[in-house]
């Protein structure tokens, strides 16, 4: 009981990929249905901007312990899947009395937004050599990620589609497979471009800021319509 509706490993692949196994009741996983904590594309990437860049007024430690609780967070919510929790059951008095302990996501996904908007403003400011290195690296790390998602997903969705042309509830299946791939893609390279666009001084910080904040209200606003908020 303790351990159900524990967020699978697996599962993580909807951070990047939303939709993958479906959503809501349209959830077809191999697991008991559960939401991933989407959080959007672009905010992992200022996340990890957020831990790794330093500004210049930042409270001591402010970054390690966003890094550390949002790690610990997501063992939580691994339930049944991490150790951790079996040490949590056995040793911390009524932590055993909990459920859905998939719904500690949550926790993750606030300490993600906090370092996503540190993130954000270590990208409006003055960048040093540094940060101008780390932009690179991530914003081409980024799209080789949409390279291989497009380069293995798409063919392979495409191949299970016309496998299942005949089963129509296969075939509803994997098409929304491949949707969610597209959209996947279309994330990562919007996020690459945003990071190329401030290191490449395309155009200024606050342009930027502003176009990175207008990709994640499109993003989640769209994919959040469809969430199921009781699971």
């Amino acid at each position: 009981e303790a351990i159900q509706y524990s967020l699978p490993p697996a599962g993580l692949v909807g951070l990047v990929v939303p939709g993958l196994f479906g959503r809501g009741a349209g959830s077809w996983s191999p697991w008991l249905r559960v939401e991933v904590g989407y959080v959007g594309v672009l905010t992992l990437a200022l996340a990890t901007l957020g831990a790794v860049l330093k500004r210049k007024w930042e409270r001591r430690g402010e970054r390690t312990f966003l890094a550390i609780a949002t790690v610990v967070a997501f063992l939580l919510a691994f339930g049944g899947y991490s150790a951790l929790h079996g040490w949590l059951y056995r040793f911390v008095p009524l932590f055993g009395q909990l459920r859905a302990l998939a719904r500690t996501v949550m926790l993750a996904d606030f300490a993600l937004a906090i370092l996503a908007g540190l993130g954000l403003d270590a990208l409006m400011s003055p960048l040093a050599r540094y940060a101008r290195a780390v932009l690179q690296a991530l914003s081409r790390g980024i799209g080789w990620i949409a390279v291989g998602l497009a380069g293995i997903g798409l063919p392979v969705s495409y191949y299970l589609i016309s496998l299942s042309a005949y089963d129509w509830g296969l075939a509803h299946r994997f098409s929304s497979v491949m949707n969610a791939v597209v959209l996947g893609v279309i994330l990562l390279v919007a996020s690459a471009l945003v990071l190329a666009a401030r290191r490449g001084r395309w155009t200024t910080p606050a342009r930027v800021g502003i176009i990175a904040v207008a990709v994640l209200a499109v993003d989640l606003i769209v994919l959040g319509s469809s969430v199921d908020v009781e699971k």
